[in-house]
């Protein structure tokens, strides 16, 4: 493959080479001697360029529609100097067609890398993949799903649909319409679920709220913790509202 490689940029320098000496054999001799220095001087630069570009290429070789980078690194970058430089929407790294959705898109961020299409990234570092999903903070990520949106720093959403991290380090790993808006907060399926306090998590279920600090539900409908440390582990429409409180269902902790 690397002899192919060779083979193809020194066919071009040679072309180059024999054009130039028809060119020079149709002029009238004086001409000829005059130009021939000249010729012969870009046929060297010409040459040395193609010996200079194949040093360059030395790594990647092409077998059949395959193209291989082979001990070296690859490096995108979109110009700015520096990894959290100001964006440009240049530098990023796009596997596939990344479509239009037709609707207003900020593809503006830099340093992405971006997989599916009618996807938005206005900042740096991401990875977004799916479809219509949103990056919209440094270093956040959305892998998987539909209309997810990742708008804190370092926040995550794994897959479903719908869902929105938007607190720095927030987590959704699914569901459908589940919203983090507490730091470090999570929601890790059902539907419909917020987890609001910071380092509050809803482990599923629907229409539940981990309102208070640290504080979570562990799934059932309509549920929430409001206060910190606060806990419920299922039922329907329970409340824990004193700080280190808990409801399990019809149960309710009496010290």
């Amino acid at each position: 493959m690397a002899q192919q490689r060779r083979f193809t940029v020194w066919s071009i320098g040679l072309l180059a080479v024999c054009f130039g000496l028809i060119a020079l054999w149709s002029l009238p001799r004086p001409v000829a001697t005059a130009r021939s220095h000249d010729a012969q001087s870009q046929i060297k630069a010409l040459l040395d360029r193609v010996q200079e570009l194949e040093a360059k290429l030395a790594c990647m070789t092409k077998d059949g529609d395959n193209v291989v980078f082979e001990k070296c690194n690859v490096y995108i970058r979109s110009g700015s100097g520096k990894t959290d430089g100001e964006v440009n929407g240049l530098g990023n790294l796009i596997i596939g067609y990344n479509e239009s959705s037709g609707e207003s898109i900020k593809r503006t961020g830099s340093h992405n890398l971006v997989i599916g299409p009618e996807h938005a990234y206005a900042s740096f570092g991401g990875l977004v993949a799916g479809r219509e999903n949103t990056l919209g903070a440094p270093h956040a990520s959305v892998t998987a799903g539909r209309l997810n949106t990742a708008s804190g720093i370092g926040a995550s959403v794994s897959g479903g649909s719908v869902n929105t991290a938007s607190n720095d380090f927030a987590s959704v790993s699914g569901g459908k319409s589940n919203e983090v808006k507490g730091l470090n907060a999570s929601v890790s399926g059902g539907t419909s679920n917020t987890a609001q306090g910071d380092f509050a998590g809803v482990t599923g279920g629907s229409d539940n709220a981990a309102n208070g600090f640290a504080s979570s539900v562990s799934g059932g409908s309509g549920n929430v913790a409001t206060g910190n440390y606060a806990s419920v582990s299922g039922g329907k429409r329970r409340d824990a509202t004193a700080h280190d409180s808990w409801r399990g269902g019809n149960l309710l902790e009496t010290n």
